[in-house]
């Protein structure tokens, strides 16, 4: 109301009027002629505050909740990574980073794409990339390093890319990614599931059928890829 009558009245404002003017106002909010007014902006209030209070409340609670999810699933992946490799977990150390000539080297892609490929044409799994044989915390930051977009989002992009090229896009939703930081270092986990129908790796015009055999992907002939499929349908 203060405001609002100085801009009206078009008067400069000063430190000692502004004051007067409020205790002024101030004053009259609590007269008999204002005080519905007054009511009204109190009652106005107090719905407002507690609105904001419980919406507050709300955001809160959700986020507790989804951090307990986050924790108890990089809890989850923790103990995965300690079990170490088996049938339904592969590790690999990078996506991209060669750690023997310390250098990108983009041919480590195809690796991934590979062990993919397994999982969906076998009973699906999961792959951890940042992580060496022995279960030893890597991270993905080198990889980072080499990407267009050096981030997280750029890495979760680079996968599914090379997904959509070499596979196809339309296995894309059976795979779910994400990146948990652990020890300092971040680290993906794909989780795939199984495909119903098979998936071809297509490179440099050759296309084969990969498959997850206990703790590894292999290729299979064109024979051994009519066998296993007329066992599967």
């Amino acid at each position: 109301m203060t405001m609002h009558w100085f801009d009206m009245n078009k008067i400069d404002y000063s430190f000692g009027l502004v004051v007067n003017k409020f205790y002024h106002n101030f004053s009259l909010a609590f007269s008999n002629e204002m005080l519905g007014m007054s009511l009204t902006f109190i009652i106005m209030g107090t719905f407002t505050g507690l609105g904001f209070g419980l919406y507050s409340l709300t955001i809160k609670s959700q986020k507790e909740e989804i951090d307990s999810h986050i924790n108890q699933v990089k809890e989850n992946l923790v103990s995965r990574i300690q079990l170490g490799e088996n049938g339904q977990t592969e590790f690999k150390s990078s996506l991209r980073y060669d750690y023997h000539t310390k250098s990108p080297n983009v041919e480590l892609e195809m690796v991934i794409v590979k062990t993919i490929a397994g999982f969906l044409n076998a009973e699906g799994g999961q792959l951890i990339i940042g992580v060496d044989d022995d279960g030893q915390i890597l991270g993905i930051n080198k990889d980072y390093l080499s990407l267009k977009k050096k981030d997280k989002d750029g890495f979760e992009l680079k996968i599914y890319q090379l997904i959509s090229k070499v596979i196809g896009h339309e296995f894309c939703h059976l795979t779910k990614l994400e990146i948990y930081e652990i020890e300092g270092s971040d680290v993906c986990s794909i989780n795939i599931q199984k495909s119903k129908n098979p998936v071809y790796v297509t490179q440099k015009g050759d296309t084969t059928f990969y498959l997850r055999i206990g703790n590894s992907t292999k290729p299979l002939s064109v024979k051994e890829t009519v066998d296993y499929l007329k066992t599967t349908i």
